[in-house]
């Protein structure tokens, strides 16, 4: 149903109560991170850039790679939806040179299959575009594309090509933006994608 469907708040807030008396970052982290995507799709700014300070001191208390991908992933595309260009895509930055591949794989199946690799190139790509840096976008977007084909997963697949329709579309490649919008929908409908 989505990142906003209002049943995810309710469910979200029971399970950061539930989760404070285990007290663990591996057990709280998903749940920042989905409430931190809750907020952020329905606008509600304030509350994901809170959730994004929490999810990176926490990254940075238990010195794990992975929570700080997350973290910083989840400050970067914060502050570039709110138009703090140079912090978000600083924080997006870091979370690429911290990702790597044969370490961090296998966390895609932790968050609804996607792979943090992907999911921090594609958003690189969109906040180097908007900060006026068009090669640097395109190769975060084809860096984004390499590393979905390498994985083999529908899921990876599907949101690079959404992703990599924003990049051509904002370069005003209207063959290629068609493109790549027709092939994410056909991969959409036939693994029944509906967001």
């Amino acid at each position: 149903k989505g990142y906003a469907s209002p049943a995810l708040s309710d469910t979200y807030a029971r399970a950061h109560e539930l989760s404070r008396q285990i007290g663990e970052v591996a057990e709280i982290f998903p749940l920042l991170n989905g409430m931190w995507s809750f907020y952020l799709v329905r606008a509600k700014y304030e509350e994901s850039r809170e959730l994004g300070e929490k999810m990176l001191g926490l990254a940075e208390s238990a010195e794990s790679p992975v929570a700080l991908i997350q973290a910083n992933r989840a400050m970067g595309v914060t502050l570039l939806y709110t138009g703090e260009l140079g912090s978000g895509l600083a924080h997006m930055e870091k979370a690429v040179d911290l990702y790597d591949p044969a370490r961090h794989r296998a966390f895609a199946y932790r968050l609804n299959g996607l792979d943090l690799g992907v999911s921090v190139r594609s958003f690189a790509a969109w906040g180097a575009w908007l900060a006026g840096w068009p090669a640097q976008a395109l190769r975060r977007n084809d860096e984004m594309h390499a590393m979905a084909r390498s994985l083999d997963h529908p899921y990876n697949s599907a949101w690079a090509l959404t992703f990599s329709t924003w990049v051509h579309q904002m370069r005003r490649e209207i063959a290629r933006t068609r493109e790549q919008a027709e092939a994410a929908i056909a991969l959409a409908e036939e693994h029944r994608f509906e967001l």
